[in-house]
């Protein structure tokens, strides 16, 4: 895979993301020209990772938030060997989107005739206070696709592989390299479920044509980088 269709690849994402009502922001900054803050560092590698998330949000560390304040960072660096590092970090909080709690207030009230506008300003103050007081799930998930060529060590480490989950030793071997639009369809596929079971119902021409569109620019790893014996472990290919 080249640069040109990585970036390629990247463009679709929020065209994509606004077609499954899924997008909220785009990042204000290029995480794979600037990387992520050092707070987002710091905290990868020392904190729980609930502080993990809310440092990415906080610091801005995403290209991608959704609706749920879930957020994706991609990044692709084409040097003697490509370099790449896609992740997920789904929110860890429980979470309720500001119609849905402005709306729940209404109906408590029965406030029926008044609209989500007319309350703005009490209401984003009260949901501001709401999500800074929800439990965190009792199950949340992370995904981050890696390549790496200089720890490469058959049968242990493989060069492109998918670690899910955090802070563990999980790492999925694969034997090409993916697009950034591959991470995120399958992403959209295990973490939301029945949005994914939706999209495959009543936009299967959008799903067909993303899947397929997706692996354009997808490269297979060198035989070098890929031991025979590889072939006998599960892997994605």
């Amino acid at each position: 895979m080249t640069l040109s269709n990585y970036n390629i690849s990247f463009s679709q994402i929020e065209k994509f993301l606004k077609e499954v009502d899924l997008f909220k922001d785009s990042g204000i900054k290029n995480i794979n020209k600037v990387g992520v803050s050092k707070k987002f560092i710091h905290a990868s590698i020392k904190e729980s990772y609930h502080i993990v998330h809310k440092a990415g949000l906080d610091n801005f560390d995403y290209d991608f938030l959704l609706n749920d304040d879930s957020f994706f960072q991609f990044e692709f660096k084409q040097k003697e060997n490509i370099e790449i590092r896609y992740a997920y970090y789904q929110n860890p909080s429980e979470f309720i989107s500001y119609d849905e709690f402005v709306l729940g207030i209404l109906e408590e009230d029965g406030e029926h005739k008044e609209t989500v506008e007319e309350n703005a300003f009490d209401s984003y103050s009260s949901l501001v206070q709401h999500l800074s007081e929800l439990n965190f799930k009792s199950n949340y998930i992370t995904f981050r696709y890696d390549s790496d060529f200089k720890n490469y060590k058959a049968q242990v480490h493989s060069v492109s592989h998918l670690h899910v989950g955090h802070d563990n030793t999980i790492r999925i071997p694969f034997k090409k390299f993916i697009s950034p639009m591959t991470f995120v369809l399958f992403v959209i596929k295990q973490a939301y479920y029945l949005k994914w079971k939706d999209l495959v119902k009543n936009k299967t021409d959008l799903v067909e044509n993303c899947l397929k569109d997706s692996i354009n620019g997808e490269s297979t790893i060198a035989n070098e980088y890929w031991h025979e014996l590889e072939e006998f472990e599960l892997y994605i290919l």
